[in-house]
């Protein structure tokens, strides 16, 4: 008799990410993720209770991929405003996983607001901040502000083109993003006068 195939948590969820990646949200089922894992859709229901359970897995995965997106070669000098155009760029590669984080409202539940959403990527968040703080001198609760702000910023301009109703090239959105980052960090240097300004890069 040939050897049960036991599939585990992980393997489950790599079926369900490959799923959204391929035919978007509205395709994944039990009898689909069964279908994608070659087998009966029971073995699902050893790891999760149901299939609420299985979607927030999924979109805990898919955080996950975005931090490690959001972390990875970076080749130039990081700076405050190629963060917030990574951030972009994510939706645009990954345009299934953003609309699963960002504009997926849950089984039932209200839309969570951006900023509780963002309020779980505590690791990318400090990372942010400190890149904040060495490029401009502002105090923490104000680089926290401008990192809320920024990404705000880049999270509109995400949902537009995942939404496929706009479309920026790459120099466009280093023009955008640029110019509204430096009008911002201009405002929060004017309501706190006693730090010393540095020229915006």
């Amino acid at each position: 008799m040939p050897p049960k195939v036991i599939f585990t948590e992980e393997k489950i969820l790599d079926a369900v990410i490959s799923l959204v990646r391929r035919e978007g949200l509205e395709a994944v089922t039990a009898r689909a993720i069964a279908k994608e894992l070659g087998c009966t859709p029971k073995p699902l229901f050893t790891c999760f209770q149901n299939m609420d359970d299985v979607m927030n897995a999924t979109i805990h995965r898919a955080k996950e991929i975005l931090e490690q997106y959001m972390m990875q070669n970076w080749e130039e000098e990081i700076c405050f405003h190629l963060i917030g155009i990574r951030w972009i760029q994510f939706a645009m590669d990954e345009p299934q996983l953003y609309r699963l984080i960002f504009m997926h409202p849950g089984s039932g539940t209200p839309t969570p607001s951006l900023s509780s959403v963002i309020s779980n990527f505590a690791g990318l968040e400090s990372w942010v901040i400190d890149v904040i703080r060495k490029d401009f001198p502002l105090d923490e609760t104000t680089s926290r502000r401008l990192y809320n702000q920024m990404l705000l910023h880049a999270h509109g301009i995400a949902c537009l083109m995942v939404a496929g109703q706009t479309h920026f090239t790459e120099e466009e959105l280093v023009d955008i993003y640029t110019e509204a980052g430096i009008g911002l960090v201009m405002y929060y240097r004017s309501s706190h006068p006693l730090q010393d300004a540095r020229a915006v890069k």
